[in-house]
């Protein structure tokens, strides 16, 4: 049944034979048009039972329209009135969705880029005055024009933010060059395409333009008329798109699995840290505190507007430390953790409450999340209550974290227990918090490292992946009996830099490292995975007992000139020799060889560039911990309640967290 209101009435559609015979666009194009009717003979606007996108989603959206000959005058103005019932649906603003325009026949043209205009008003009414071009149909160059010309930073795309890109291509016929390649550079680059094809269009054509599932980014309808039917459901099928490129919530029921992929985007928060200096806290416990600051800010986009970061101690009295921002970058405000100073005394918690409220939240934005986390013991020499009622008063989510063993009965003064507003806190037991993930005392594994040092990698670009795998040596306790490494890297051929039993300190292996030189050539990933059978092999022999095997590929393209494909070895690795592949893509890698090699999309990652190396290294570390029993990190599962909270005020995601495995012995968070 297919249920719409046309004002004054509300209507249903069914078959009662088979339920299956009108189709989903047939319903849609007749809502439309009863909507048509209402319009003139009730004079009232329909309304239609669709979700469109919410109101703080944030994408940019490029739109390429055929405008060659077959089109038709008639039927373009079919496009652009299907154009305009698309843009009226989003909210179209500079932080929000942005939209640029492409209309091709023999060339490309750009109508409008997506920094060209800052409302829905100004787009509709260029849409509205779109000129029909005319000419041949070369699809394949729209395409790439599109990819070079409006997907940058320059025309207005914020890639670089990881903010979604979307593309929609809309065209009535085969293409007279091609366009697989084309875009397939545009999927490979994280953009999504929708392919509508009208009348004649070939469904081969669509599907090789279209992101996969085909049955969500394909649509084909028999004539323009019945364009405006199918406009809801694309709407839909592009904010579902954009939410779920957003935010990715994976449970899995089998390992005791949690993972929670939440990505940065233009999410603001404004965020103070209140640590307890005093005597009660001890040196070394004020270092494991330390420890947890320096990973906590690692992992929040810390921009000035976006996330901003304040901290103050306090003992007798509060210190203010920084206040909201006050660092240059986020090196400089390591460097401000670094040099705190661990300042003994008493403890006064109410006092430093109502500090942090009168210097730090006052001057705090507006309607942007405020957030307080405290660190102590619990204990403390004057009220708490009172100052913590009125910092959450003005509008802050307050989280305590204790310290040791201190007392309960203050932190659960300090929280808010009003289950109504979205300022949910937690008390979490504090025993220590690691900078690095890891797992030194009991893990056993053979690694290697498989590293791309084709022609299409910069050397600065290897440093960074030899940097990348010389900060694994700091995670794992390195030797014969613990965790062994190894180093193979590929270009127009495989070489075999150092076998796990070469080397046996962390210094040998660091030296080996450093000493590595690219040499460049093509990129035969298979050779390179070919490689790896017989090293794998030649482990269980020197090791003398089973242990976890791990391979870690790093590439930044696609195999070319291959005498097999890239999953024949990779396969026989994971089957036969039972090693569990990591592939990570950077740049113009593509991401479906990149599973084609790893076997699992959970072990599938794609960086646009090489800094963004190191926070894969936090996940992957983290698996193989989980897989020891290791207690995942604290810090982790914190960041992803200060998440949810951003979520819960509306804002969006406004950290990147990653949380794989539930500590041992139950819940972890303890809700108030």
């Amino acid at each position: 049944m297919y249920r719409f209101v046309v004002a004054p009435f509300v209507c249903s559609v069914t078959n009662p034979q088979d339920q299956n015979v009108i189709s989903a666009n047939a319903a849609a194009s007749m809502l439309y048009w009863w909507c048509i009717i209402a319009k003139f003979i009730f004079n009232s606007d329909c309304c239609f039972l669709f979700s469109v996108c919410a109101q703080n989603t944030v994408a940019d959206i490029v739109f390429l329209v055929d405008g060659s000959n077959s089109i038709g005058p008639a039927n373009f103005l079919q496009i652009r009135e299907f154009l305009s019932s698309l843009v009226e649906n989003f909210e179209v603003a500079p932080d929000r969705i942005r939209i640029g325009l492409v209309q091709y026949s023999d060339t490309p043209y750009t109508e409008f880029s997506l920094s060209t205009y800052q409302n829905k008003e100004e787009i509709l009414s260029y849409i509205q005055k779109l000129r029909y071009k005319t000419g041949g149909k070369f699809t394949g160059k729209g395409l790439e024009f599109m990819l070079k010309q409006h997907f940058v930073e320059k025309a207005g795309s914020r890639a670089q933010q990881n903010v979604p890109q979307i593309a929609i291509v809309i065209t009535d016929g085969d293409s007279q060059d091609e366009v697989k390649s084309q875009a397939q550079e545009l999927r490979q680059r994280g953009i999504k395409i929708f392919a509508i094809g009208i009348k004649d269009a070939n469904e081969t054509l669509l599907r090789q333009i279209a992101s996969e599932p085909y049955d969500q980014h394909v649509y084909s309808v028999s004539d323009f008329a019945t364009l405006q039917g199918i406009s809801q459901s694309v709407i839909r099928k592009v904010c579902t798109t954009v939410e779920e490129t957003q935010k990715e919530v994976i449970l899995m029921s089998r390992g005791n699995i949690l993972h929670c992929k939440t990505i940065n985007y233009t999410a603001q928060a404004d965020i103070v840290l209140l640590v307890d200096s005093s005597g009660s806290i001890g040196e070394s416990d004020f270092e494991e505190v330390r420890k947890f600051l320096h990973s906590f800010v690692d992992s929040f986009n810390l921009r000035p507007d976006k996330v901003r970061v304040g901290l103050a101690q306090y003992s007798d009295r509060p210190y203010q430390e920084f206040l909201l921002g006050d660092y240059s970058d986020k090196r400089d405000l390591h460097q401000k953790l670094t040099d705190l100073i661990y300042r003994r005394g008493s403890t006064n918690t109410g006092l430093a409450l109502t500090f942090i409220r009168d210097n730090y939240f006052r001057l705090a934005r507006q309607n942007v999340p405020g957030i307080a986390i405290v660190i102590t013991d619990g204990e403390s020499n004057d009220d708490v209550e009172e100052p913590s009622q009125r910092l959450r008063n003005l509008g802050v989510s307050i989280f305590v974290i204790r310290v040791g063993r201190g007392n309960m009965e203050k932190l659960h003064t300090i929280q808010s227990d009003d289950e109504k507003n979205y300022n949910t806190n937690f008390i979490s037991e504090y025993s220590k918090f690691h900078s690095t993930a890891g797992c030194k005392q009991t893990t056993k594994a053979d690694i290697y490292f498989l590293l791309d040092e084709s022609g299409s990698i910069s050397y600065d670009e290897f440093d960074d992946m030899k940097n990348f795998t010389k900060q694994w040596l700091e995670a794992f306790e390195v030797g014969n009996n613990h965790v062994r490494f190894g180093l193979v890297k590929f270009a127009s051929s495989a070489t075999t830099v150092f076998r796990l039993h070469d080397y046996n300190t962390k210094a040998d292996i660091e030296k080996a490292v450093n000493a590595l030189i690219m040499e460049g050539g093509g990129t035969r990933t298979d050779l390179g995975l070919r490689e790896m059978i017989p090293l794998f092999e030649e482990a269980v022999r020197t090791r003398g007992e089973k242990v976890r095997k791990l391979l870690i590929v790093i590439t930044d393209g696609e195999s070319r000139g291959t005498e097999e494909s890239v999953e024949v070895p990779a396969k026989l690795l994971r089957t036969e020799q039972n090693v569990t592949i990591y592939a990570i893509g950077v740049k113009d890698a593509s991401e479906p060889e990149l599973e084609l090699i790893s076997g699992s999309q959970q072990r599938t990652f794609y960086v646009k560039n090489y800094d963004f190396l190191d926070e894969i290294k936090k996940d992957i570390i983290t698996e193989i911990c989980s897989f020891e029993g290791e207690t995942f990190d604290d810090w982790h599962m914190f960041i992803l309640y200060v998440c949810t909270v951003c979520n819960w005020t509306g804002q969006g995601a406004c950290c990147s967290c990653s949380v794989r495995h539930r500590p041992k012995g139950g819940v972890f968070l303890k809700y108030i």
